[in-house]
């Protein structure tokens, strides 16, 4: 694999296989340790060719205004919250159930909240809650007449899709096809050129990426 990631998370499986049968994995360690030089070349080498290609900030707010029910309502929490595709597999819900193992939307005094508790970083950042008082999304949330229950994207039987299959819907939903990461890409950039650093720590929480982890892997001026 000319993928230095593919091959080290193949290599990872080979060396807990090795140790489960007391195998000697001194040599494999050392070749993975050299491969981290390698996929941190990589990572710098996609960062700056995202640098020239995305599309600014601007024109994805532009393209929002334009976009209309589920499309909207993706591309429009992906841009406020830096938002994962896994935060937003949200189920309606008409009240909170007491025990959280999902992600829910629901309404409360005519607002909308996100509670958020089914994420790659759950325990570290644990429940994540957001109020939505945006007048059009909750025009848009309205339109699709979920009842409680219902999945915000759910399948025939208004069941939970499989990850890929959820990712790969949300990324035909997300603006030209970005998807979340080039988007956070383009959010990144933006408060980095225009020096909102605050914003920063805004969204490290919202999407549950720390700080170092923003720097390394979304920074395009890495």
């Amino acid at each position: 694999y000319e993928n230095p990631n593919t091959r080290a998370s193949f290599l990872n499986m080979i060396i807990i296989l090795r140790r489960y049968k007391n195998y000697d994995v001194d040599k494999l360690i050392q070749y993975r340790n050299k491969m981290k030089i390698e996929i941190k070349d990589l990572r710098k080498e996609k960062l700056l060719i995202s640098k020239d290609e995305l599309p600014t900030l601007e024109y994805l707010y532009s393209q929002l205004k334009n976009l209309v029910g589920l499309k909207y309502i993706i591309n429009y929490l992906f841009l406020t919250y830096g938002f994962r595709n896994a935060d937003i597999n949200l189920k309606y819900v008409d009240k909170l159930p007491e025990e959280k193992t999902e992600n829910y939307i629901y309404f409360i005094n005519k607002k909308l909240k996100l509670s958020i508790n089914n994420y790659k970083t759950t325990k570290s950042y644990g429940e994540k809650i957001y109020t939505i008082v945006d007048k059009s999304f909750i025009k848009e949330f309205k339109k699709l007449k979920l009842v409680d229950g219902d999945y915000l994207i759910g399948n025939k039987n208004n069941k939970k899709y499989s990850t890929s299959n959820f990712n790969d819907l949300v990324l035909k939903l997300s603006i030209d096809k970005l998807g979340e990461a080039k988007v956070f890409k383009i959010i990144v950039r933006d408060i980095l050129e225009k020096k909102n650093y605050s914003d920063l720590d805004k969204f490290s929480l919202s999407r549950g990426t720390s700080m170092a982890t923003i720097m390394k892997s979304y920074n395009v001026y890495n």
